[in-house]
């Protein structure tokens, strides 16, 4: 009993310290990014994660199964590999893009992290992956809202304001926007497990500050994510049933990706400076994108090829020197335009079975929010193992689904 429990402990530990330190991970050196070292923080994780776990595998409570979610999980890298070898740049799909690192081997890390997480999940390990979760997101939001007011100190790291903005670590106020507003949930939820008045005022203020770094990173999409899940959180206390709150959720959203619209519509004509254009509108992105995902509609351009897929259009025309755009900024648009119809196919399951089995667990919002987030903006690799640790913990089948732990 007492190797298993050390057993137990040593894999929990690795899972939890590299919750908190994926996102704190970067270089003040210009060349490295922001992104790259979290990769390479990942990788090393991720292999110490699965080789303590495999020495550690007959001491430790092992689900024997493999479910639906992991065979669908499978299947979607088979065909992003399939699609990266009759794709256009095979060694780009493999490694990513430089300052990225996007490829099928991050990939296949994110896939093992799934495996692991459904093999080990213990129930008992939710109030522990809350406080790692809520930890790292913190100490991100402090340096987020340091950089933002004293900006000397913070430039020492190599931290500086984008353009009014702030990144905070991940250098890119929208990376770093995506990856709080999906654990912005997790604050609000762990609050109700709370007995002491101690505890409780400590998990509003950082709920407060989180909510502040949110805001000063200026992603509308962040912001419109934390509205969409307050407004839900207060049909709650009414009796409204589900299929009335699910309508009127619909319509609230719908009334958000308008306005959306109405912002980043045409984006490409106006910029608020006569004679000016924005080369770089959502708009001409998302069109260039989908117009070259059709000239090769069922594997696509192979796995981090979207540049080929917006290179191969002129939208709405042809423009000498244009900007290099590597993402979709459309997660769903990108797997099409990558994998083709027969991989965004199996995306579009992978992602319905894991929000169908997370409803009704305190994982459901944040998983929300990540799609919502995703289909707007590009997401840091701190964000996309956030989803596939969420993807283990439903595919392990262990979850709770109604209440939450004490924190105190």
């Amino acid at each position: 009993m007492t190797q298993r429990v050390s057993a137990q402990g040593i894999v929990k530990t690795i899972i939890g310290v590299g919750l908190i330190l994926l996102p704190l991970c970067f270089s003040p050196v210009p060349y490295l990014s922001f992104e790259s070292p979290k990769v390479t923080f990942l990788y090393i994780w991720v292999e110490v994660l699965t080789t303590a776990s495999i020495l550690l595998w007959g001491k430790l409570n092992i689900n024997r199964y493999t479910t639906r979610i992991l065979k669908v999980a499978f299947v979607f890298f088979i065909f992003a590999l399939i699609s990266s070898i009759f794709g256009v740049d095979k060694l780009k799909s493999l490694s990513g893009n430089y300052y990225r690192r996007d490829g099928l081997v991050t990939l296949l890390h994110l896939l093992t992290l799934g495996l692991v997480i459904e093999k080990l999940w213990n129930p008992k390990w939710q109030d522990l992956l809350v406080k790692c979760l809520t930890l790292g997101s913190s100490l991100v939001s402090i340096f987020a809202i340091l950089s933002f007011y004293f900006p000397k100190f913070t430039s020492f790291f190599g931290l500086f304001p984008w353009s009014g903005a702030v990144g905070s670590t991940f250098g890119q106020p929208n990376f770093m926007a995506g990856y709080l507003v999906v654990i912005f949930p997790l604050l609000w939820e762990s609050r109700k497990g709370m007995r002491s008045v101690k505890s409780r005022l400590t998990i509003s203020f950082l709920y407060l500050i989180q909510i502040w770094a949110i805001y000063l990173s200026g992603s509308r999409a962040a912001l419109a994510g934390i509205g969409i899940y307050t407004f839900w959180k207060l049909l709650i206390p009414y009796r409204i049933s589900i299929k009335s709150r699910i309508v009127i959720f619909i319509l609230v959203v719908a009334t958000v990706l308008i306005i959306f619209k109405e912002n980043y519509s045409d984006q490409f004509y106006r910029t608020g400076e006569p004679g000016k254009v924005n080369f770089e509108g959502r708009e001409r992105i998302w069109r260039r994108v989908f117009l070259g995902a059709l000239r090769k509609p069922i594997l696509g351009w192979g796995w981090a090829n979207v540049d080929y897929a917006y290179e191969s259009i002129d939208w709405p025309l042809k423009i000498n020197n244009d900007i290099y755009v590597d993402k979709a900024h459309f997660s769903a648009l990108e797997v099409f335009a990558t994998t083709g119809l027969l991989g965004a196919t199996v995306y579009m399951i992978l992602l319905f079975l894991v929000i169908k089995t997370l409803y009704g667990s305190i994982f459901f919002w944040p998983l929300i929010l990540y799609v919502f987030h995703s289909q707007t903006n590009i997401t840091s690799i701190a964000q996309e193992t956030i989803f596939w640790v969420l993807l283990g913990i439903a595919a392990s089948g262990r979850l709770k689904k109604l209440g939450f732990g004490e924190l105190d």
